[in-house]
């Protein structure tokens, strides 16, 4: 261990034996150090002494770290390499459990590659520069002196399983639009589950985010801006499912970078990716991926469809594309292995929907034997092979979806327990900040065990050390230790085990596993029922990037305004989710009885999960999201895998779901994509591998650009 972490060691003993929380006051750009404060921290004295950052720039989450570069020697002026110090602090947070390793305002010069360990975040301060108030300032800035290869197998920045890259700004300084170097990707997701890339700046990297060959899951990519000189986004090989929400590649990002950043012009830039084939998404062999509010500029091929010899083929959902100034809008070549497969699958394709597409030698080119299926969009250039143009020109411009909703306390009490804490101390720190006006209790990584109902008052935010997405039992767990009931009827659910007890009360980046009840899952459904495992009771409760694991009931936002879940992986057994109120939001969000083999406790493997648990079970009781009389609910990139229903929506009005999936349902009469009652429902984008498609009782109903697999042509509901 380095010598700034037994001085942060000495720093817990010491606010241990002293018995104090204090705050030091801080500019905007420093932070706020707290110490830790319960009894049960005794039991991991030497847990990293954790800080909430106060950041330069606006975050929509409460950024917390133990981990800051600058104690590892890393030199924010660009003069000295930070490669080790940044080494030294990812492998103390990977040795810790997880964790944010921060990396304030500055610049950093680096020379080698980064292995991000599991429920490791790198993060830094961002400047958003598509903001309408961009300064020229990017924040956190990496200056990347990497040897020049020409390679797409490997990147700078090497993602683990639920690790992250978070609020950094890449640049290349001995680039030169003159004599263009090539360059391996800028991050990297290598084989395995749930990649994230969030909040980042790429001012003219030549690949950008890109995929291993071999099988992954779930790369979850959200507000990237970039410049990208020969391939923006790659991916390849992957499946149940990946999101792309908020990309934007523009030649502007690079020649407006501004001073010492060896800028070229708009055209130059143009003009290069144009000639060498430059792309900006190009995706190969990827299961029903979903992509939301994505535009690209001045390359060669906005999106770009090869035929390579891969697992499966293609299909998936974009929702506002734009591609101006693109040679090509989007590209689907024609197959070419000896198999005769394409790149689009030939048993269904593409949505497209609400974008507008133009190429100068063509707007949409599908070869593929699949189908490219277009509705409410605008098309520049030619199309040609297997478009469905049917209902292209419906007008769906005035349905927009706000991703990016604010999910933190606005209050300033900050407190950290480690592994050892008992759900009496949790509970208590919980009502202190709770009087206190609001504020966070971050737990440590680590296992703690709830037998009652932890309640979160108003404004208060209950924080694992995840700042991603995360699909593995490792990082903060809650382990349920509530008695199960042998039946639904007996259960009583306003006990969850976790309760959003206010307004602006929140929980993010834990994991909740009901360890028991997956051990006892198997083909006899020998489970017990329990309460939810998180429910809301307040305007603006929220849910952000928790998993759940085994619970028979996930989330109930019953009756909550303006709610929030995103980037929600879980198993639930019976609901998953369950939400009422006006103006809420579910967004990135993913339901697979896999995820309870990752954490580790389910006796078999992935392989069997269709004898032990989809066709017993998860086919005949899983209902994923359930709308009880919601007004505005808006949601976007969802997806279930083997369970019994998709959406339920009783009296919903102005229901708006956008890119929406369901993978094996069961055959026709078993399961159903969406059973609605009453009210009014605009369904966009939506993709069913098997069940029926539609159960309507009185719904004032809109569906488009609808396909299943075998059939690619259903017809719209209007």
């Amino acid at each position: 261990m380095t010598k700034n972490h037994y001085c942060r060691m000495a720093a817990v003993m010491l606010a241990l034996l002293l018995g104090l929380l204090t705050t030091a006051g801080c500019s905007k750009q420093e932070e706020v150090v707290s110490s830790t404060v319960s009894q049960g921290d005794t039991a991991q004295a030497d847990a990293p002494l954790a800080k909430m950052i106060s950041t330069k720039y606006e975050t929509p989450d409460t950024v917390v770290s133990a981990f800051n570069v600058i104690d590892y020697g890393a030199d924010p002026t660009g003069q000295k390499d930070c490669t080790s110090a940044i080494k030294d602090a990812l492998i103390e947070a990977g040795m810790a459990g997880g964790g944010t390793v921060w990396m304030p305002v500055g610049t950093y010069l680096v020379s080698g590659s980064f292995s991000i360990p599991k429920q490791v975040t790198l993060r830094g301060d961002w400047n958003d520069p598509a903001a309408a108030d961009f300064n020229g300032e990017h924040g956190t800035v990496l200056l990347l002196k990497v040897p020049s290869l020409d390679r797409e197998d490997r990147g700078t920045f090497m993602l683990a399983e639920s690790s992250g890259i978070e609020g950094l700004t890449f640049y290349y300084p001995e680039q030169d639009i003159k004599n263009v170097k090539p360059y391996p990707f800028t991050v990297f997701a290598s084989a395995g589950k749930l990649k994230n890339v969030r909040n980042c700046t790429f001012i003219n990297a030549y690949r950008g985010i890109g995929t291993a060959a071999d099988p992954h899951e779930m790369l979850m990519i959200k507000n990237v801006r970039a410049t990208f000189l020969k391939t923006g986004v790659f991916i390849n090989n992957s499946s149940d499912v990946g999101t792309v929400d908020g990309l934007s590649i523009s030649p502007a990002y690079w020649a407006k970078a501004g001073q010492g950043m060896n800028t070229a012009t708009a055209a130059e830039i143009t003009a290069w990716c144009k000639v060498n084939e430059g792309a900006g998404m190009m995706i190969t062999d990827a299961e029903q991926q979903q992509y939301y509010n994505i535009s690209v500029e001045g390359m060669h091929y906005g999106i770009y469809l090869p035929c390579r010899n891969t697992r499966f083929m293609g299909a998936g959902s974009f929702y506002r594309l734009r591609t101006p100034d693109c040679v090509y809008g989007v590209y689907a070549e024609k197959g070419k292995n000896p198999a005769g497969n394409t790149n689009v699958d030939d048993r269904w394709g593409y949505n497209i929907a609400n974008s507008s597409i133009e190429g100068s030698k063509g707007s949409v080119i599908n070869d593929s034997a699949g189908k490219i299926k277009l509705s409410g969009v605008t098309l520049k250039g030619i199309t040609r092979g297997g478009v469905d143009l049917n209902s292209h020109k419906a007008d769906l411009s005035n349905y927009y979806v706000n991703t990016n909703r604010v999910t933190k306390s606005t209050g300033s009490y900050f407190a950290q327990l480690n592994e050892g804490a008992t759900e009496a101390q949790i509970q208590q720190t919980l009502d202190k900040a709770g009087q206190a006006g609001g504020g966070t209790v971050y737990l440590s990584a680590g296992k703690y065990e709830i037998a009652g109902t932890l309640k979160v008052p108003a404004n208060v935010e209950l924080k694992g050390v995840s700042d991603t997405s995360q699909r593995q039992a490792t990082g903060t767990a809650l382990y349920c230790r509530q008695s199960g009931k042998s039946e639904v009827g007996r259960v009583d659910f306003e006990k969850p085990l976790v309760l959003l007890n206010g307004d602006n009360a929140g929980i993010s980046g834990i994991h909740l596993l009901y360890d028991e009840n997956v051990m006892s899952i198997n083909e006899e459904s020998t489970y017990q029922f329990y309460s939810y495992a998180i429910k809301g009771k307040g305007k603006g409760v929220y849910c952000i990037d928790c998993c759940i694991s085994g619970a028979t009931h996930g989330v109930d936002f019953t009756d909550c305004d303006a709610h929030v879940i995103t980037n929600l992986i879980a198993t639930a057994i019976h609901n998953t989710m369950t939400v009422s109120g006006k103006n809420g939001l579910i967004a990135n969000c993913l339901q697979n009885a896999t995820v309870m083999y990752y954490t580790g406790v389910l006796a078999t493997n992935p392989h069997n999960m269709f004898d032990h648990f989809f066709n017993p079970i998860g086919r005949k009781t899983v209902r994923y999201i359930t709308v009880k009389g919601a007004e505005n609910l808006q949601i976007i990139n969802c997806f279930i895998y083997g369970g019994n229903t998709m959406l339920t929506a009783e009296g919903a009005k102005n229901l708006l779901a956008v890119n929406v999936g369901a993978d094996n349902l069961g055959d026709p009469g078993t399961g159903v994509m969406y059973t609605f009652n009453g009210g009014s429902a605009t369904v966009i984008n939506s993709m069913r591998y098997n069940g029926d498609p539609l159960k309507n009782n009185g719904c004032a109903l809109k569906i488009y650009n609808r396909m299943a697999i075998n059939f690619p042509d259903e017809e719209d509901v209007k």
